[in-house]
């Protein structure tokens, strides 16, 4: 609806005419939008007969198809079908425009050809000789403060001015957030301020994560995108979660903040329950003197 210009109608016609009679059976319901486009171009043309003929067919072929009755509708009510052009022209600027963001936003935390085959084989390298499911008890609670210790340990160096994450350091942390109480004692929910470097070494290690390595990024992904929701950027976050959850659709953490931000909430009531399940992380490490 958006494309022609007034010059191309009747080549545009042509073409819709064309397509809507190489609809045979059984393929005769795929005409529906092509007879409304069809219909579309003939109202543009004041052809009215012609355009309420073909919108007819339409909703005759499919009686659900909503375009082909608003647009019938409108023309028996003698509106502009100048109107539903600039609408059409504005729902694609809108729809281009947010895919050029979402370009832009993926560009933060998508894996590139970038030192790629550096990055799978440390994943690769690591990922054989790291099986947590052998771990004991005592191992895994070593694992994830240690985890949390090599985080803090990069994000001091971020802070500090040094960006460059070491192969080794990003691979523990990346294999170490694979579980579940570490990633929830990873969750950004400290000041403000530190949400630019957190951010950073989220879509650093999410970059890491390149074929055939790609699901240990889910993980990552959510931390980006609760730092960004903190940060009130709520279309990376959304981005971000929504690629999370794509990765793992069963990724309960990543689907309860992508149906938050959808709805609109306020983070502040989960940043309050994240820093209590951080507490208690943290005053877990008591439990190390025990082992």
């Amino acid at each position: 609806m958006a494309h022609s210009d007034d010059n191309d109608l009747p080549h545009a016609r042509r073409l819709w005419s064309y397509l809507a009679r190489n609809c045979a059976e059984p393929f005769t319901k795929e005409a529906a939008p092509i007879l409304t486009l069809y219909a579309f171009v003939a109202w543009r043309q004041g052809d009215l007969i012609a355009a309420r003929l073909a919108l007819r067919d339409a909703i005759i072929t499919d009686p659900d198809y909503e375009l082909a009755v608003g647009i019938h509708l409108a023309t028996i009510d003698g509106e502009d079908p100048r109107e539903h052009l600039a609408a059409a022209r504005e729902r694609q600027a809108e729809c281009m425009a947010h895919l050029q963001h979402a370009v832009q936003v993926a560009s933060e935390y998508t894996p590139t050809d970038t030192n790629a085959a550096r990055y799978r084989e440390a994943l690769d390298s690591v990922t054989v000789s790291n099986v947590p499911q052998t771990f004991t008890d005592e191992q895994l609670i070593l694992a994830r403060h240690s985890t949390v210790d090599i985080i803090n340990g990069a994000l001091a160096d971020i802070r500090n001015g040094r960006p460059q994450l070491m192969d080794e350091v990003a691979v523990r942390i990346i294999l170490g957030l694979q579980d579940r109480e570490a990633r929830d004692a990873a969750l950004s929910s400290g000041e403000e301020s530190n949400l630019p470097y957190e951010r950073q070494l989220w879509g650093n290690l999410a970059r890491r994560c390149v074929p055939p390595h790609t699901g240990k990024a889910a993980p990552l992904l959510t931390l980006l995108g609760w730092v960004a929701w903190r940060q009130n950027d709520t279309v990376t976050a959304a981005h971000a979660l929504s690629d999370a959850v794509d990765i793992d659709p069963h990724y309960g953490l990543a689907t309860i903040l992508l149906d938050g931000i959808r709805t609109e909430a306020d983070p502040a009531p989960l940043l309050k329950k994240i820093r209590e399940v951080v507490a208690q992380f943290a005053a877990s490490r008591a439990d190390l003197d025990t082992l």
